[in-house]
């Protein structure tokens, strides 16, 4: 049953939650090996949340609430040649199926438009790839990424936007 839901930009207090959901989703993703989702999600340890949370200092992100608790989010950048990267989509799996992911999605086009941004990518997992399929991004490739010995497949995928 689809619960109802805001949207909204992200705030410091909201990041603590991001590195958990992040975690819940990638164990939950069955369409890769338990091999795979554990090099995917890391172990955990200390090293693995420092890097997380100096990665996340740098982008903007949008999350999705559920009477008043976070359950997924969206984080971007603007890149060095002022195209918006989608670096990360996750909702805790105790939500998925509720059109989560679209609107956090929408959140960000509209937010780069608002910014000029008319072009953007994303390197999508195999879940995530016909979501952003939905949301009108082409697949350019798909790519073999090894971390920690495994070979994980994601799609590198693009979305041009109109000038509003």
């Amino acid at each position: 049953m689809e619960q109802a839901h805001i949207i909204r930009q992200g705030c410091e207090g909201d990041r603590a939650v991001l590195y958990a959901i992040f975690v819940a989703a990638v164990e939950s993703a069955v369409a890769y090996t338990p091999a795979q989702r554990k090099a995917w999600a890391g172990d955990g340890k200390d090293e693995a949340r420092v890097a997380w949370d100096i990665a996340q200092k740098q982008k903007q992100f949008w999350v999705a609430e559920i009477s008043g608790a976070v359950v997924g989010f969206i984080d971007w950048k603007i890149d060095e040649n002022n195209h918006g990267f989608i670096d990360m989509l996750y909702v805790h799996p105790d939500f998925h199926r509720q059109n989560i992911a679209t609107k956090l999605i929408e959140a960000v086009l509209a937010a780069g438009q608002a910014q000029h941004i008319l072009y953007f990518y994303v390197d999508a997992s195999l879940m995530a790839k016909a979501v952003f399929m939905a949301q009108g991004f082409q697949i350019v490739a798909e790519q073999k990424v090894e971390r920690h010995e495994q070979v994980l497949v994601n799609y590198h995928m693009e979305l041009f936007l109109r000038a509003a």
